[in-house]
């Protein structure tokens, strides 16, 4: 929860100036697959 508020306060930051939209859609894509790999080596 804290971990992923405080990336996405980060993220929208960095992206203030940039196309965010597109970084921000790959950034959680990328996030939500190395969650699930993590979870399922850990598992």
């Amino acid at each position: 929860g804290h971990f992923t508020d405080e990336a996405k306060e980060r993220a929208t930051t960095v992206t203030s100036g940039m196309p965010g939209k597109v970084l921000l859609g790959s950034l959680a894509v990328t996030g939500a697959i190395v969650a699930r790999l993590l979870l399922s080596r850990r598992r």
